[in-house]
């Protein structure tokens, strides 16, 4: 009996998605924000709205998370206004970053 060895692809199709930041699957009429902080030394100092989004609920916030970069514990919150992201407040810079970190935006489909 020979052993077939199974390519990514195969072993990628027994998942619904990768884990943690592949993309995400939004509810139906969330469109995801686009965003991206900003560095003061090595900590994060603003997440920059590129794009609001569209499709937030005010009432579940959704959920922010900075990673890479080399860094470690920079937190943030959105505040949503008519199902648009209007602003993000950084209520922890972390510390460590060599380049500016990424930005997921949960959405609240499978996060």
């Amino acid at each position: 009996m020979s052993y077939v060895l199974p390519t990514i692809s195969d072993f990628k199709s027994q998942f619904t998605r990768d884990f943690p930041f592949a993309t995400p699957l939004n509810p139906n009429g969330v469109v995801a924000a686009q965003l991206s902080a900003q560095l003061n030394g090595d900590s994060v100092s603003t997440v920059a709205i590129a794009s609001g989004g569209s499709g937030y609920s005010g009432n579940a916030k959704p959920a922010i998370i900075i990673y890479g970069g080399g860094g470690i514990g920079a937190q943030a919150v959105a505040t949503v206004t008519g199902g648009v992201i209007t602003t993000v407040t950084v209520i922890s810079g972390g510390y460590g970053y060599q380049t500016p970190p990424q930005v997921y935006v949960g959405a609240g489909g499978d996060d």
